[in-house]
């Protein structure tokens, strides 16, 4: 009597076995379902970022080369007007030391004349003083 209570013990055993077997295998089953859940939302999330991403790395990348642009226009303007600016002083340069130039000829030649004038209006003052020591 002993072995049949002991087999049955050992059915009861293994029917106990087999359930746990089937349970454990019906929550490893759901619990892979879950995860491909999971991971097929988590990889479209991601796609979704990234494409976000992508997006916006193509929006900065053309602000980068209009600013790049813009950037390149003003140096060619400051350059240009650098460029005007020294032919402008430079032209102004010479013009300035052309006038200057007119002025210390005009300017030699007005005190060359007022020598000439003070000489003559000394020559001028003999003369009267002469004539009118002469009259009286």
């Amino acid at each position: 009597m002993e072995e049949q209570e002991v087999l049955k013990m050992l059915n009861e055993l293994m029917g106990e076995i087999k359930k746990t077997r089937t349970d454990l295998s019906s929550e490893i089953s759901q619990t892979r379902a879950d995860l491909s859940t999971e991971i097929s939302l988590t990889r479209a999330d991601l796609l979704g970022e990234i494409s976000t991403i992508k997006s916006e790395v193509d929006s900065n990348r053309i602000l980068l080369e209009e600013v790049q642009k813009q950037i390149k226009t003003v140096a060619e303007g400051v350059t240009s007007l650098r460029e005007q600016t020294a032919q402008q002083f430079e032209t102004l340069t010479h013009y300035v030391n052309e006038k200057t130039s007119i002025l210390e000829k005009v300017i030699r030649n007005d005190v060359d004349e007022a020598k000439h004038i003070k000489g003559i209006l000394g020559e001028h003052e003999v003369s009267i003083r002469h004539l009118k020591s002469k009259s009286l």
